[in-house]
């Protein structure tokens, strides 16, 4: 979402996915924002699978992938800045389910983002 009072150019940003093993690194691209993409203040994007609908009222369409690879057992996504500043990330395990998300895992919770830099754009 945007949050901000401009609006922001998804040019360069990706999604990257990694697994619950995953340690180090920012794991496996999915998705790549292009200069045609971009949210205004207080619009939402969502990266969709090939099967789901598309989203209806503010949200913006940021395409799909159609293999996304993730893993329903567990693993975590993370949304980065063209020049690779992680901005938010998610994990999740499988209710019930065996597999544990390293706790070094780079799109865990409980490890902050790093602040975009003051650069003057609007995030």
């Amino acid at each position: 979402v945007n949050t901000g009072t401009c609006t922001v150019s998804l040019s360069g940003w990706t999604l990257r996915y990694g697994s619950s093993g995953t340690m180090s690194g920012s794991g496996s691209t999915v998705w790549t924002g292009t200069a045609a993409r971009s949210l205004a203040p207080g619009q939402y994007g969502i990266v969709r699978g090939g099967a789901v609908a598309p989203p209806a009222g503010a949200a913006v369409d940021l395409g799909f992938v159609t293999v996304l690879g993730f893993n329903d057992a567990g693993g975590g996504v993370g949304l980065y800045t063209p020049g690779g500043t992680r901005i938010d990330s998610v994990t999740w395990q499988q209710m019930g389910g065996s597999t544990i998300v390293d706790a070094m895992h780079p799109h865990r919770e409980g490890m902050p983002a790093t602040a975009p830099p003051g650069t003057g754009t609007v995030i």
